[in-house]
């Protein structure tokens, strides 16, 4: 049975294959000679000095497009590089810990009704502080507790 959708291996094998034919035949393929001028020759190694040239100016236009673009405006402001102090730690590479790696906390299943989780995510969406509905939970279960205590 042949697979529908090929693999990212396998999309990147082909990718690899075509670049490799396609230059196999612009290395095969002759040069076509201009019929103007029969009295010129040109050597194959003047050939590949234009290419080489050509590709140095192309590489040069690349080049030239990436410098960042300056403007002489006389608003902005030269800052100096700052320098991390002694007492500041160095940051780190990778996503921040989260609650989930945090052995204080404990995963949970539960059933809601989907109305009324899509309006509570709407509201706390909505709201200056954003809130997740896993904070929302937590602290409605933590007042809860909290009321059971002191009853």
């Amino acid at each position: 049975m042949a697979k529908s959708n090929p693999s990212l291996a396998d999309l990147s094998r082909m990718r690899r294959e075509a670049r490799q034919r396609d230059k196999a035949e612009t290395v095969q393929k002759p040069q076509p000679r201009s019929t103007r001028n029969p009295e010129r020759v040109v050597s194959d190694s003047s050939r590949e000095e234009a290419k080489t040239v050509e590709q140095q100016q192309q590489t040069i236009a690349v080049q030239s497009d990436r410098l960042p673009q300056v403007s002489n405006d006389s608003k902005l402001e030269v800052v100096p590089d700052r320098q991390p102090s002694e007492t500041e730690e160095p940051k780190k590479v990778g996503r921040p810990k989260g609650i989930r790696s945090n052995p204080e906390y404990e995963s949970t299943t539960i059933r809601l009704h989907k109305q009324v989780k899509a309006k509570a995510r709407y509201i706390l969406s909505t709201q200056p502080e954003k809130m997740d509905l896993q904070t929302l939970l937590n602290n409605l279960l933590e007042d809860f507790v909290r009321q059971q205590k002191t009853e």
